[in-house]
């Protein structure tokens, strides 16, 4: 891991995230460090407490354009908590949710949030198991939000 770049990836499946790790990247997003751009948290397995803790980090943060949760292990049942990532939020730009299963009902808490967000730009959800019904309703979140064009 190198907090210089708040980057930490494993190649393997999964592992949990220890607060070691996670505690100071949280921290450093919630001090507003205006050299911190891009958090990238790829194939650890976050808990809906770490995802609530991002999203309020990244409330008060006005730097951080990007944000990698690639391979997190994301389910519906985690869903909401995306939303506490997006709201509130006028500097992410960038969010790459690939390879999470954040299924229909994830897809749908991102939809209704993301109704109200015009500064992400770039939503990435290959291999995340939307289906049908999460397509539908972030189609339909598109015909309000224009600012979403990737």
């Amino acid at each position: 891991m190198s907090l210089s770049d708040c980057e930490y990836e494993y190649d393997c499946d999964s592992l949990i995230l220890p607060e070691e790790i996670i505690g100071p990247i949280i921290r450093r997003i919630a001090a507003n460090d205006p050299t911190l751009t891009e958090v990238r948290l790829v194939f650890v397995e976050l808990d809906e407490n770490d995802l609530r803790r991002i999203g309020a980090a990244l409330r008060v943060n006005t730097h951080v354009n990007s944000l990698s949760l690639e391979g997190n292990c994301l389910h519906d049942v985690r869903g909401a908590a995306f939303e506490g990532i997006l709201f509130d939020n006028s500097t992410l730009t960038h969010l790459s949710l690939v390879g999470n299963n954040v299924g229909p009902v994830g897809a749908g808490a991102l939809a209704r949030i993301l109704s109200d967000n015009f500064t992400l730009t770039h939503l990435s959800l290959y291999h995340s198991n939307i289906g049908p019904d999460g397509a539908i309703a972030l189609a339909g979140m598109l015909s309000d939000n224009s600012t979403l064009t990737h």
